[in-house]
């Protein structure tokens, strides 16, 4: 068998990181339906590909998808943070009120005939 040819290495070349490719899979989905669980999945994906990626001396590729999920992994994480922090600030608001959430906004307005006649004026029906 002279002149067979011998296998030298993989039979493939350079493939897409399968964990980058989630990554912006779970990135996007954050934003769609899922949002605290997508984040999570989107970012440790990322984080695990761009590694893959940078260890493997060019055989995988995908870096720009790891980072686009990557980031909008971290931007869905931080506006659940800021809702969060959003919700809590309402709830200690109202317990610091106890419990009356517009007491406040109320004792400062007008009554409602004082508020009409300073809006419509006295010329809107006739007396």
């Amino acid at each position: 068998m002279t002149g067979a040819p011998v296998a030298q290495g993989p039979a493939w070349g350079p493939h897409t990181s399968t964990a980058a490719v989630l990554s912006l899979l779970f990135g996007v989905a954050a934003w769609v339906f899922l949002p605290f669980a997508g984040a999570i999945v989107a970012v440790v994906c990322g984080h695990l590909a761009r590694s893959t990626i940078r260890a493997s001396g060019g055989m995988v590729q995908g870096d720009a998808l790891a980072l686009a999920g990557l980031v909008l992994g971290w931007l869905q994480l931080l506006l659940v943070g800021l809702v969060v922090l959003l919700v809590v600030a309402i709830v200690v608001y109202g317990v610091a009120h106890g419990g009356d959430w517009f007491g406040p906004l109320h004792e400062n307005l007008p009554g409602r005939g004082e508020l009409v006649r300073a809006v419509v004026g006295r010329h809107a029906w006739p007396t």
